[in-house]
């Protein structure tokens, strides 16, 4: 784990909170079980780090804590060793911009068991730490399952069963990676038993997977190959161009990529008076994609990788179902690789950011760019089937997050671009993602209309004029009232003698009586309603028209 030291401090300030991450403001206090929860949680992600006195939502502050003292967290820790049992949290005061901010520093829990606070695993769900669903218990139950992936093949040789270019390019970009310049000058075994490639002098199927030649990949491990099809219709049975691909994904993926890009056209639309330009497929997704389907598909299986590309589709299938413990509703926060060692070398050379992460940057990375959500619609036990859709839906709220700018941008939640996207389509918001409603409130982002029952989300007036749609702001803002007086009307006109305010009360249970009052009062404005009676046991009756 990373000491808390103030440039790492200074680092979090500006970084996502994630599964990984989790601050808290603890002006004064925070509850030990609470933090106890936090504890289990990050640790049955695979450990991170819980900040006390810095605030959560960007831009972040530093409030400074006086939860805790030396001595009261000295016993603290002590509290959280014995609850937890089975790993050990550190925890430092820091000084940091002049206050005091507590770190604690949370291992990953230990191979095939979960962590537990008082008896209970606990997991990170949305904004919620919660008891741990059992598909996700059983996952790290299985951790120690024997891993494809970090199995030896003895008859297979560092000299001429891997690609020497292949190497290279995992050298490099390891090292580039991860700024350890010294990588360069290492020999190939020293650098595959760094990387865990090399076990007791043989190599394992990752590194053959991964850097293997294709005579070499044929004979050992020969669920390898990558298949590319691209076809100009969907329905068209016949591929118009086809390549394959055998060899380790190092020695193939520029090859692959490169063979994608030149059908992943530019679409053009208008900003004022200049042209705006987006690639149909985003190379980041497209990436994740393959990554995704190299690190987790089952090589027992029989079959290969597919890669179908179409003018405005990308659908990837790959062998073997979801792993254990992974679901289509748990995918985005679910981690669970099915070949460890294959996964921890992506992540360590850059291909990808964080293992375990790339559906919800998929996700991401098409609300940003106004694009169809990624679906696994196809998947079943046998195969994993994922599909990018590249068509710009809305132009409007693409510009939108460009006016935003990338460093606020990348501090939106998955969930709150999920907000955002849903109510850009006039969507409801599902009660699971309603929690990210203060937050967007709070930046600006979202309005909320009307109250009780009735009360509805709206895009913020700052979202529609960058989108240059005020006028829907101005309509959406409105319907609300609309609406409420409609309601009023109708039962009015269905009420020969009128109505008394309760009657109304009955019919506008989520406003209050004054607001009722202040619409009827438009409505007499407007000549459709009339009173009768003393203001005790006034009526209201609806104007024949």
């Amino acid at each position: 784990m990373n000491p808390a030291t103030s440039s790492v401090i200074a680092g979090w300030l500006t970084a996502p909170e994630d599964e990984h991450l989790e601050f808290k403001t603890a002006r004064n206090n925070m509850d030990r079980d609470e933090i106890g929860r936090y504890c289990s949680a990050l640790s049955n992600v695979g450990g991170g780090h819980l900040v006390l006195g810095i605030s959560d939502r960007m831009p972040r502050q530093v409030v400074g804590t006086v939860a805790f003292n030396e001595v009261s967290l000295a016993s603290l820790k002590n509290y959280l060793f014995e609850q937890l049992h089975s790993i050990t949290v550190d925890a430092q005061i820091t000084r940091y911009d002049g206050k005091n901010v507590i770190v604690f520093s949370v291992p990953p829990h230990p191979l095939a068991r979960a962590v537990t606070y008082k008896e209970i695993a606990y997991v990170r769900l949305g904004e919620s730490v919660k008891p741990m669903p059992q598909d996700r218990l059983k996952a790290i139950i299985l951790e120690d399952q024997p891993d494809y992936s970090s199995l030896t093949q003895v008859d297979a040789d560092i000299s001429h069963d891997l690609d020497p270019r292949a190497v290279e390019e995992f050298r490099k970009r390891w090292a580039l990676k991860s700024g350890r310049p010294e990588l360069m000058t290492r020999t190939v075994a020293e650098l595959l038993s760094d990387a865990e490639l090399l076990r007791d002098g043989h190599l394992t199927n990752a590194a053959l997977i991964l850097l293997g030649t294709r005579e070499s990949t044929t004979r050992f491990v020969p669920n390898t190959e990558i298949i590319l099809e691209y076809r100009a219709e969907e329905n068209q049975i016949e591929s118009a161009d086809r390549a394959s691909f055998g060899q380790g994904l190092f020695g193939c993926l520029d090859l692959i990529e490169t063979w994608l890009e030149r059908r992943n056209s530019i679409q053009h639309f208008q900003d004022g008076l200049y042209v705006r330009d987006v690639k149909t497929f985003d190379e980041r997704s497209m990436r994740e994609a393959i990554m995704n389907a190299v690190a987790h598909r089952d090589y027992r299986q029989l079959g290969s990788i597919f890669i179908r590309q179409y003018p405005s589709k990308l659908v990837v299938e790959s062998p073997g179902g979801l792993p254990d413990g992974v679901t289509l509703d748990n995918i985005l926060t679910m981690t669970a690789p099915r070949n460890r060692r294959i996964a921890e070398n992506l992540e360590r050379t850059g291909l990808v950011e964080r293992s375990g992460q790339g559906y919800d940057m998929m996700y991401s990375r098409a609300i940003l760019q106004s694009k169809r959500l990624p679906n696994l619609l196809g998947t079943s036990s046998t195969m994993v089937r994922l599909t990018l859709d590249g068509h710009v839906l809305n132009q409007a709220f693409l510009r939108f997050f460009e006016q935003l700018g990338s460093e606020r941008t990348n501090s939106l939640h998955l969930e709150e671009l999920m907000v955002l996207d849903l109510l850009s389509r006039d969507e409801k918001i599902p009660d699971d993602l309603k929690p990210r409603i203060p937050g967007l409130r709070r930046d600006g982002l979202i309005e909320v209309v009307g109250h009780g029952r009735g009360a509805h989300c709206i895009l913020s007036r700052l979202l529609y004029s960058a989108m240059g749609r005020p006028g829907k702001y101005t309509r959406r803002k409105g319907l609300d009232k609309d609406e409420n007086k409609a309601l009023i009307m109708k039962h009015l006109r269905s009420s020969p003698n009128g109505a008394v305010i309760g009657d109304l009360e009955d019919v506008l249970q989520n406003k209050t009586r004054g607001q009722i009052h202040a619409l009827l009062r438009e409505l007499v404005r407007e000549g459709s309603v009339a009173r009768t009676g003393n203001r005790r046991a006034g009526r209201w009756i609806a104007k024949r028209g």
